[in-house]
């Protein structure tokens, strides 16, 4: 569900106080498809928020839609324990992207 005048604080780790003018977090394939087709037809910019660590967020107010996406399909195709600790590799359905995961805790993205 979108909604209005939404603040973004518990979405980053600096924890700034920025108000998102829409808001949306995505959690199916069919809502990021409701935030693109709002966004064209109010003629809004849209701000992909990711996991919101490193994140520095310096303006009172993000113009436009914000999209929290929590949507992400991946297939783990190898789990090892090199270190001592578990690491999965993943890949999206699409095989567009590809996930390292570290102990449940750290993600890297490769496009």
């Amino acid at each position: 569900k979108i909604q209005k005048n939404i603040n973004l604080l518990p979405f980053n780790t600096l924890r700034t106080n920025t108000i998102a003018e829409y808001f949306l977090e995505a959690k199916t394939r069919e809502d990021l498809i409701e935030g693109k087709k709002f966004s064209i037809t109010k003629n809004l910019p849209i701000f992909i928020l990711a996991g919101g660590s490193n994140l520095a967020i310096v303006k009172e107010k993000i113009e436009g839609l914000v999209v929290k996406n929590n949507y992400l399909k991946l297939e783990v195709i190898k789990e090892t324990k090199p270190f001592g600790f578990k690491i999965s590799i993943a890949f999206s359905k699409n095989k567009q992207y590809m996930s390292v995961v570290f102990s449940k805790t750290l993600y890297l993205f490769l496009k």
